[in-house]
């Protein structure tokens, strides 16, 4: 049995499950869907999906006539103080997630102090360790936390993706503090 996940709501699964055996465009059979009570579905298959197989339930999903909602959501949190002396990129939070072709909302945020008034830092959030979504530059103060956040509309190619939230300290003898970080990526 091979399992196949995506993220969708529809009020009539059964008819999904016959309408996509009956299809013929994907050849092992769809066995079941399992409700992962929170939008996310299991499609079980009799046999692993090839590239076509996914091609075509995709193609069928964007086809069915029967509502079906998109909610392809990737989120990930770290509420834990972290810290660094460091004056390279140092990496806070990372998501990894599975995309489609497509427009994507990638949306961050974070807080940040140092230890120390005055401190210069730097924060970035970059999609696939190469691509720099966004970048800022601060002058930290040793008492609050600055909130630094941001989203940005990217389309992106079918595959693995991981989107994270780097910082770094821009001064030696200090240290920079982030909490409270966030990453959230929405299929449009």
């Amino acid at each position: 049995m091979a399992q196949y996940q995506r993220t969708f709501a529809t009020p009539c699964t059964s008819k999904l499950v016959e309408s996509i055996n009956e299809d013929g465009a994907i050849t092992p059979v769809l066995t079941q869907l399992i409700d992962l009570g929170d939008g996310g579905t299991i499609f079980e298959f009799a046999s692993d999906l090839d590239a076509g197989d996914v091609t075509a339930l995709d193609a069928i999903l964007a086809g069915w006539s029967c509502p079906v909602v998109a909610l392809e959501l990737n989120y990930i949190d770290d509420d834990k103080e972290s810290s660094t002396t460091s004056r390279t990129w140092v990496q806070k939070l990372s998501l990894e997630f599975r995309a489609l072709d497509g427009d994507y909302l990638i949306e961050w945020s974070a807080e940040a102090r140092a230890s120390k008034d005055k401190t210069k830092a730097a924060f970035q959030c970059e999609l696939d360790n190469s691509i720099k979504i966004n970048s800022g530059n601060a002058r930290l103060d040793g008492t609050g936390f600055l909130p630094f956040n941001g989203f940005k509309k990217l389309t992106l190619t079918a595959g693995v993706h991981t989107v994270d939230i780097d910082y770094m300290c821009g001064q030696s003898k200090r240290v920079v503090y982030i909490q409270n970080a966030r990453i959230k990526i929405t299929q449009l």
